[in-house]
């Protein structure tokens, strides 16, 4: 029964059925996914562009599963994908040292995208911009026409950093936060979006998606202000960086954080 498994996800792998793959192995006992099904899982999640679900997977993998150059490159794929083009550039590297020929060409593209972003201004990381676009395009859909200046991500949204943390830096007060927390609030009265609520989402949405994330994290909140705090690291860098996206994902994605309250309401500690 293993062998016809094994060789129906390779099967499945061939042709592009990674749905199946997910559906047969996530449908397994934790004594039976052994680090080589945990690797195909997390690669069909990747070709799913599910790739928060990839990384908590491969976390999965025992410590001698974590030394081998697919272990790295597939975790340097779903970085890459977020765009976590450091992170990404560090496993790649790490993959084409124990091996992995097929990692260069991904090395190339990670420089490539750094060189491209160059600024360090918080305004021009990728999910700002995307999330700009994103709302650029739906009030002008809503005009008719052009729209003015939308609300730059970076108003409510930052990393700081010191010689020894980085900060997430989130501002639940800012008028486009307010508008978010106030729609959830009338689906969710206990939905009082202050900071220790924003904490309290924010926590269960990564326990969720990605736990891996939560190493390391010491979140700060207060009524008006959320603050995840990180050692300084170029790992925590990443994970800031991650967690900044999921924020902006949260506030500017239509129903996202509503749709996610809803499934969770009950494993959320609110305040």
């Amino acid at each position: 029964m293993t062998d016809d498994l094994d060789a129906a996800v390779e099967e499945w792998h061939e042709t592009n059925r990674f749905d199946a793959i997910v559906s047969a192995l996530t449908g397994l006992p934790d004594r039976e996914l052994t680090d080589a099904r945990l690797g195909r899982l997390a690669s069909a999640y990747n070709n799913l562009d599910r790739y928060l679900e990839a990384l908590a997977t491969l976390d999965r993998v025992t410590p001698a599963g974590r030394e081998t150059s697919l272990w790295a490159y597939r975790r340097g794929y779903a970085y890459f994908y977020q765009g976590e083009f450091r992170t990404a550039l560090a496993l790649f590297e790490r993959a084409q040292a124990l091996g992995d020929d097929d990692a260069t060409v991904f090395i190339r593209f990670c420089h490539q995208e750094m060189a491209e972003l160059g600024s360090s201004d918080p305004s021009e990381h990728p999910a700002f911009i995307e999330a700009a676009e994103v709302v650029e395009s739906a009030e002008a859909a809503e005009s008719g026409g052009a729209a003015e200046a939308p609300v730059a991500p970076g108003e409510y949204v930052r990393i700081l950093s010191s010689d020894r943390w980085l900060t997430v830096s989130f501002q639940n007060e800012h008028p486009r936060v307010m508008a978010v927390g106030k729609a959830l609030e009338e689906r969710h009265p206990q939905a009082y979006m202050n900071g220790y609520n924003w904490d309290a989402v924010i926590r269960r949405y990564l326990e969720v998606h990605a736990p891996n994330l939560l190493e390391g994290l010491d979140s700060d909140p207060e009524s008006g202000s959320y603050a995840a705090h990180y050692a300084q690291s170029p790992e925590n860098r990443a994970r800031a960086e991650q967690v900044m996206s999921i924020l902006v994902r949260l506030v500017e994605e239509k129903d996202l954080l509503s749709d996610f309250v809803q499934r969770e309401v009950d494993a959320i500690e609110w305040d």
